[in-house]
């Protein structure tokens, strides 16, 4: 079968690789190089213990009433754009249907694909002695552990968080929370080593060729037209990230529910001669996580919603820095950061849009994985894999399909 991705990021890029080595005859097609967006500076975080969706009824009323505090974690700008709010509406409304243990399901089946290709650690400074979650209060540490069932645990004192975590200052922490078979390592690196799986498997991978447009008759996408021609295809998938909501508008008039939320990173590299944490590090309550990345520390996190400046948000950068300094004060060079500002692909749900779209007998959609791309690209691979077949509601293992098709939030029309 010869199949178009549009979008190279490490969702499309992970379709590639593994479509390609099915047998099927694939064509990426990127208007930059591979993983320049959501996917180049983000948290690095591989994280079944953090598996879930930042938003939800009770979480947008903690969000409002935080919304005018100096440095909330997650800030709503509204704007005359008439989305945002069809987009909170629809969080409301279809929050309750989600099955509740499907993210941590299919981020455990993601690391499971992960562990089975084999990937040098090397080649994208894969860390896979866990993440800890730490906490300044102890209501928040009692939340934390009473939900996510799933997923491996492990109590600890500040003074444990402090041994497995060299580096980390724990003067305000009341304990942590260690996810032993969580993992980080860099998105960028590994889309890009996806990217050259994918063309040793035949694939054909086109960069710096913008999707234009799409060539429709009758329900059936006849080609994707680039910038250097038309490139026909029984199957398309758009694996755009933020911007699969604006080309679907714009090519087939269709509003599919994706909302960009930006998130923020500062890189600096790493003290030689200072004690640095290994270990992945979140603060659930601020929405900030640190990696290590070979001999770099990477700072990441926030929420913004809305309306956004042209350029990233100095007050969010300085917040990250602020945090690192805190709790890792003598790790990193302060005076070396890059700072990055990338934007997430948000669902209402907090699951990806993957599957055919109604109406188009040939258009496939994988996007909206929102902060945990780098988390489920394998296992929304997988999927799309099952999707394209068109068969079943489920796929070999009791994924349930049906739970992403890209309609579940009602009609997709104008």
């Amino acid at each position: 079968m010869k199949i178009a991705i549009v979008g190279a990021g490490i969702v499309g890029a992970a379709a590639a690789a593994l479509l390609s080595r099915q047998g099927h005859q694939v064509v990426l097609i990127e208007a930059e190089e591979p993983a320049r967006h959501a996917s180049f500076a983000n948290g690095a975080h591989l994280s079944e213990g953090d598996a879930e969706t930042w938003l939800s009824p009770v979480k947008l009323a903690k969000i409002a009433a935080r919304n005018m505090l100096p440095a909330p974690p997650i800030r709503v700008r509204l704007s005359l754009d008439a989305q945002l709010p069809r987009f909170l509406w629809l969080v409301c409304r279809h929050a309750a249907k989600r099955p509740s243990d499907l993210l941590p399901r299919m981020a455990r089946r993601n690391a499971q694909i992960l562990s089975a290709m084999n990937a040098p650690a090397h080649l994208y400074h894969r860390q896979s002695s866990g993440i800890l979650q730490i906490f300044r209060s102890r209501a928040a540490m009692r939340r934390a552990t009473k939900r996510r069932q799933t997923a491996k645990r492990i109590p600890l004192s500040p003074k444990e968080c402090a041994e497995i975590a060299p580096g980390l200052q724990v003067k305000t922490l009341i304990g942590g929370v260690l996810f032993p078979e969580d993992a980080t390592g860099d998105a960028h690196l590994f889309a890009n080593y996806l990217v050259r799986m994918a063309e040793e498997n035949g694939a054909e991978i086109l960069t710096r060729r913008a999707a234009q447009k799409l060539a429709v008759k009758n329900g059936t996408v006849r080609a994707v037209i680039t910038e250097g021609g038309a490139i026909e295809a029984e199957r398309i998938v758009l694996a755009l990230g933020e911007k699969t909501a604006g080309f679907a508008w714009k090519n087939l008039k269709i509003r599919i529910p994706i909302a960009p939320a930006a998130g923020y990173s500062a890189t600096l590299p790493v003290r030689q001669e200072a004690p640095a944490p290994e270990v992945g590090i979140t603060d659930p309550e601020k929405r900030i996580v640190i990696s290590r990345l070979d001999d770099q520390i990477r700072v990441a996190g926030l929420v913004d919603i809305g309306r956004q400046a042209r350029l990233p948000d100095p007050k969010r950068l300085r917040q990250l820095l602020r945090f690192l300094h805190a709790y890792a004060p003598d790790a990193v060079d302060f005076n070396k950061p890059r700072f990055w500002r990338g934007f997430r692909p948000m669902s209402p749900d907090g699951l990806p849009l993957l599957g055919r779209l109604p109406g188009f007998s040939n258009l496939f959609i994988n996007a909206g994985h929102g902060h945990l791309g780098w988390t489920l690209a394998l296992v929304s691979a997988d999927l799309l894999s099952q999707s394209l077949k068109l068969t079943g509601d489920q796929d070999e293992d009791g994924l349930p399909l049906k739970a992403l098709a890209p309609d579940r939030f009602g009609a997709l029309g104008s």
